[in-house]
């Protein structure tokens, strides 16, 4: 009471409430206006409100009976609730997926934990749901929430990248073959992580050695222009007490490139 607020806004307010414009106000979800009195039945309370206006001013609040119209008690200030039952049934949930470029390249790493996660908040909400009370319709999980399955088949409108996974989880357990994959769309990166040698060429030359057998080329990649002219300079003094020469000089070619 004693607060600005335009009966338009209130009005409109109203209006997205859902509330139902009528003359007399009846039940719970409508209200009316008559000059510079608005009615409102809210969803929160036994009676309904009739709000005086002096100008854009709250003059008075008070709750009336619906079958006489008249006064009872006045009151400083109110809470207007819609239906909120049928706000939840009402209401459709889109994902964030569907307010982004068709053309978006979406980046994923280590997808297989993310999924894992949201199926584990998803398995939360319906241990909550179930907690809940049956006299108040909810919305099931489903309908507020995404599991993994949902995801998944979402994103496959979408360029998806997989950063992290060693086999896509869109092809796994398929039975598809390395090419199979390739005239599908689908590159796959085998990488793993460096090894680390501590200047123990020997381990190096092991590790190159180990890659070529394997059907692998050797590529060392550099820094700096400096970088080879010092790699190779270890390397040679390493093969001088070498009393063979290593079999990837023989076998693989030594790619030196500046990055």
């Amino acid at each position: 009471m004693g607060d600005e607020i335009s009966l338009d806004f209130l009005n409109e307010v109203l209006f997205e409430y859902q509330f139902k414009r009528v003359d007399f106000v009846t039940e719970p979800g409508e209200f009316s206006v008559r000059g510079g009195i608005v009615d409102v039945f809210s969803f929160s309370h036994d009676e309904p409100y009739r709000i005086e206006f002096f100008g854009d001013e709250v003059d008075s609040i008070r709750t009336f009976d619906v079958e006489t119209q008249l006064s009872t008690d006045k009151v400083k200030k109110i809470t207007i609730i819609p239906n909120v039952e049928n706000k939840f049934t009402e209401e459709i949930r889109e994902s964030f997926l569907k307010y982004i470029s068709a053309n978006t390249v979406v980046f994923a790493k280590n997808p297989a934990l993310i999924y894992d996660r949201i199926d584990s908040f998803f398995e939360k909400a319906e241990e909550s749901f179930a907690k809940l009370s049956q006299e108040i319709k909810h919305a099931a999980p489903k309908e507020l929430f995404v599991d993994s399955t949902l995801l998944k088949e979402q994103l496959k409108d979408y360029l998806f990248v997989e950063i992290g996974a060693s086999t896509p989880l869109s092809h796994q357990n398929t039975g598809e073959t390395v090419t199979e994959r390739s005239r599908s769309g689908i590159i796959q990166f085998n990488t793993k992580p460096q090894p680390s040698f501590n200047k123990k060429f020997d381990l190096l030359i092991e590790n190159l050695n180990d890659n070529r057998d394997a059907g692998y080329s050797n590529y060392i990649f550099c820094s700096t222009e400096q970088r080879p002219s010092v790699f190779t300079t270890f390397l040679m003094k390493w093969m001088r007490r070498c009393t063979t020469k290593p079999s990837f000089f023989r076998c693989s070619r030594v790619l030196w490139t500046k990055i």
